[in-house]
């Protein structure tokens, strides 16, 4: 559900869940794209694609 449907029972608005979902939502790709920058992932794959392990190898992360 998204944050401007409305909500079925009160017939006007957003409900509070669908608001609290794209909140979350918008935390986690912002946060998403923050830790990409902080690794310098795009500079690592400016010559092309790349496997979860080298990335992980060339930044340091510990991989899942």
């Amino acid at each position: 559900m998204s944050a401007r449907s409305e909500d079925p029972q009160q017939g006007r608005g957003p409900s509070p869940r669908g608001v609290v979902l794209a909140m979350w939502s918008g935390f986690l790709v912002s946060r998403a794209l923050h830790v990409a920058a902080e690794l310098g992932i795009a500079d690592l794959l400016v010559e092309g694609p790349r496997n979860v392990g080298s990335l992980a190898g060339a930044t340091g992360a510990k991989r899942g």
